[in-house]
């Protein structure tokens, strides 16, 4: 009976180690994923050209890749320790030291049964700690899906605007018509940018009468702009 109880146990140690393992796997990918995503947005140089709630989502998910790999973390280093502490104590240890299963135990060292109690403690801990994982994980992955749907609809955002450009501006000696305040239209997220140059959307017929019913597209540089301010309703 008590060779079977010894493979018992040696079954349980296995078990032990190989939550530890797959929670050590699991940390790895997502420190992995959360380097990556923060050195891209760290030296994308045209970061402050993406919309606002793309660069929150996209920082949310650096965070909660980063918490993710904390709980993985946890769970591939998590051990049973013994103490005579009171319930308070080991409630206070659960917080300062998530790592430690702590186990109640009378002598100096844990009797079987004890031993055994701390193993399953243990994995279910272990268990725990890649169940947060997870379910922040998820949030990343949630969250950077949030990413990519507002860049693609807050990327098209226009704003109606009056413009003056310099004398020498190519779109001037591309048209030359063209008031020296005329109304366009631009990309929000490319008013945002530091880009050199801007693409500009106004009514046909300022350039050509022909026109009238058609936009045409006028790419100046930054520097050509003399003057940009909201369209007066």
């Amino acid at each position: 009976m008590a060779e079977r109880d010894d493979d018992d146990l040696s079954i349980e140690i296995a078990t032990t180690d190989k939550y530890r393992a797959r929670s050590k796997s699991v940390a790895a990918l997502t420190a992995a994923a959360a380097g990556a995503l923060a050195a891209g947005l760290a030296l994308n140089p045209a970061l402050v050209s993406f919309p606002f709630a793309t660069r929150v989502f996209g920082m949310a998910t650096v965070i909660l890749l980063v918490l993710a790999t904390g709980a993985f973390v946890v769970g591939s280093v998590l051990h049973a320790r013994s103490t005579r502490g009171r319930a308070a104590g080991r409630a206070i240890n659960r917080l300062i030291r998530p790592w430690e299963a702590l186990f109640s135990s009378q002598g100096e060292w844990p009797t079987p049964d004890e031993y055994r109690s701390s193993i399953e403690s243990v994995q279910r801990q272990i268990m725990r700690a890649t169940d947060i994982g997870m379910w922040l994980a998820t949030g990343a992955i949630v969250s950077v899906v949030a990413a990519l749907i507002s860049m693609l609809l807050l990327n098209e955002q226009r704003e109606a605007l009056e413009v003056k450009l310099a004398d020498t501006s190519t779109a001037m000696l591309l048209c030359p018509s063209l008031p020296a305040v005329f109304e366009a239209s631009a990309r929000s997220v490319e008013l945002q940018s530091t880009d050199g140059h801007l693409t500009f959307v106004v009514v046909g017929e300022l350039c050509d009468p022909a026109l009238a019913v058609q936009t045409v597209e006028l790419s100046v540089a930054r520097t050509d702009v003399v003057m940009i301010r909201p369209a007066t309703k």
